[in-house]
């Protein structure tokens, strides 16, 4: 797809990456490279879903397959086109968060939604996680962040029921000098604890 967040992703990624785009709009394709200006991205009219069309285009000889259309149901259907050529890393783009539960359902690869990526991003600078040792994993239906708290970081500075955190938050374990232990309310978290937080 053609799409604004496949755009981008080609002004980050190329000549780091040998990329191509196809979209299924031959308007699209026209604006592409006047959009794609200054990066090495070859650019296709046609459908993803279509097999006729990735065996063309040599789908079998590439490392991913990202779809980025603006349409969930499409990207998960060229997904799963591109794991039956055995596309060892596939990504969708999912937008329609009732589509995430049955997309994770059917093995399509990665998944990923614009929603929940920000909504990790707020919640990392909210616990002033250290963005090179974070983790953040959206579900369906809850996100999972694994982090390691930072000397005077807010969580350090009382204890966990003391701490004022969301309802919708919960400090599951953590791991202090390679021992695990669960989080109750009397736990205060110490400088460079590993935590689950869900």
């Amino acid at each position: 797809g053609g799409s604004r967040i496949a755009v981008r992703l080609a002004h980050m990624a190329s000549g780091e990456y040998d990329l191509t785009i196809i979209d299924d709009n031959i308007d699209v394709c026209r604006r592409l490279p006047e959009k794609c200006s200054g990066c090495d991205v070859h650019i296709i009219h046609g459908d993803a879903r279509n097999n006729d069309v990735l065996t063309e285009e040599n789908i079998e000889a590439m490392d991913a397959f990202v779809a980025l259309t603006d349409f969930s149901e499409t990207n998960i259907l060229a997904c799963l086109t591109a794991k039956e050529f055995h596309v060892n890393k596939t990504i969708a783009e999912v937008e329609n968060i009732q589509f995430i539960s049955e997309a994770e359902g059917l093995n399509i690869g990665t998944v990923i939604n614009k929603k929940l990526l920000a909504s990790s991003k707020i919640f990392q600078l909210l616990l002033d996680a250290d963005e090179s040792s974070s983790k953040f994993m959206a579900l369906a239906d809850a996100e999972v962040a694994e982090l390691d708290a930072r000397p005077g970081s807010r969580i350090t500075k009382a204890k966990v029921m003391d701490l004022k955190l969301s309802h919708d938050m919960t400090i599951a374990g953590l791991i202090r000098d390679g021992k695990g232990m669960l989080v109750e309310g009397r736990t205060q978290i110490q400088p460079g604890d590993h935590v689950v937080v869900f």
